[in-house]
């Protein structure tokens, strides 16, 4: 049972606001049944305030005491598998339209800790907010609703724009316990060192802390937790994939080659001429990589499995028989490693998204000649 004492509320708004966000966080788990949730199962009144009654889990310990007390003997799988079950909870809630925008250690519980493979369920929802369309609506202070050392793990734009939260807001929250979960170090000491980290290193960087870090760990962390969130991993779905990509990589046997150019890294030389210069993001159909041919730049997109190969492949064969000065120039579909690639052009450094959010809102000149343009 978790009670909210509305006695210790200073003021009659306080004592009507703790109501609502107790009202709020019933409401938003009477529509989630996930194992990895802990279930709701009753709403209470009572004369020290509503409380909220969950099933009993025996043993449990929060994952903050936990890792605390096991953090530096988790395997290497279990540092996957703990990631991956928070996310796969997030991503359900994502379905029914719930975002949760606070997750942290301090919010996780688990079960028969002692286990070998220990489960998680994922309570607290009282900072939760239900989408609605791109905006969100619940309970907005949410800095009032969570403990102090859970919010180096949430999204700057969780503390700085509460009516605008998206499902991006999870994600960097995943990040943020993918980080702590691998480094054994928490995200930042405080939120003022978490934003200057962030605008330091476009995002937490496992190996500015600890040695060893993989090409495909070492993106998953940063891509999550970049500050921009049009820049951030786009979905849970999406961090799910690249987590299984850091599965690969922790389990391939030293010095296998894969023969896959999603493991290009900067310097690389791919077949065709190309040199790999930089990785510019990752969807979940496709990389795009910046590379360089005989002096020229070049942006290749490339599928993440056979599966991919040939949706783009027929979309190429279209793209390359469009020639417009307003349509980015497709050269050539490729197959490199026995997947499929598309030789673009580099339109440029800046796109319309870096635009809008350093000039703010175009004026009506300015649209219409966009609109001409895609016209």
């Amino acid at each position: 049972m978790r009670q909210y004492l509305v006695a210790q509320a200073a003021s009659e708004e306080e004592h009507q606001r703790i109501q609502r966000v107790a009202a709020h966080e019933f409401r938003l788990l009477q529509s989630l049944e996930h194992p990895g949730i802990l279930a709701v199962r009753d709403y209470k009144q009572h004369a020290y305030g509503p409380a909220l009654l969950f099933h009993y889990e025996a043993q449990a310990v929060r994952l903050d005491h936990f890792l605390a007390t096991r953090g530096d003997r988790l395997t290497p799988d279990l540092r996957l598998n703990l990631p991956r079950q928070m996310a796969d909870a997030m991503r359900y809630a994502h379905s029914k339209r719930v975002i949760y925008r606070a997750l942290s250690p301090q919010s996780i519980l688990v079960p028969m800790a002692d286990t070998e493979t220990p489960t998680l369920k994922i309570f607290n929802w009282q900072g939760g907010v239900r989408a609605n369309g791109s905006a969100a609506s619940g309970t907005t202070h949410v800095q009032e609703l969570v403990e102090a050392p859970a919010l180096v793990y949430m999204a700057p734009e969780a503390l700085l724009s509460p009516d605008q939260i998206t499902e991006a807001a999870d994600v960097f929250s995943l990040g943020a316990m993918a980080y702590h979960l691998f480094s054994g170090r928490v995200p930042a000491t405080s939120t003022l060192a978490l934003a200057q980290t962030l605008r330091a290193q476009k995002g937490l960087k496992l190996s500015a802390v600890i040695d060893g870090v993989g090409p495909r760990l070492e993106e998953l962390v940063p891509w999550s937790t970049h500050p921009d969130v049009l820049t951030r991993v786009d979905s849970v779905a999406d961090f799910l994939e690249l987590l299984k990509d850091v599965e690969e990589e922790l389990t391939t046997p030293a010095g296998q080659a894969r023969g896959d150019s999603l493991e290009a890294q900067r310097g690389d030389r791919l077949e065709h001429g190309f040199v790999v210069e930089r990785i510019l993001g990752r969807g979940s159909t496709a990389v795009a990589l910046l590379a360089q041919r005989n002096g020229e730049e070049y942006v290749l997109k490339v599928a993440r499995d056979q599966d991919h190969n040939a949706r783009l492949r027929e979309e190429g064969e279209v793209l390359k028989k469009l020639r417009s000065e307003f349509i980015v120039g497709l050269h050539a579909v490729l197959d490199i490693h026995g997947q499929v690639v598309w030789g673009l052009d580099k339109a440029g450094d800046e796109t319309l998204a870096t635009r809008l959010r350093q000039e703010g809102r175009c004026g009506l000149d300015v649209l219409q000649r966009f609109g001409e343009d895609l016209h």
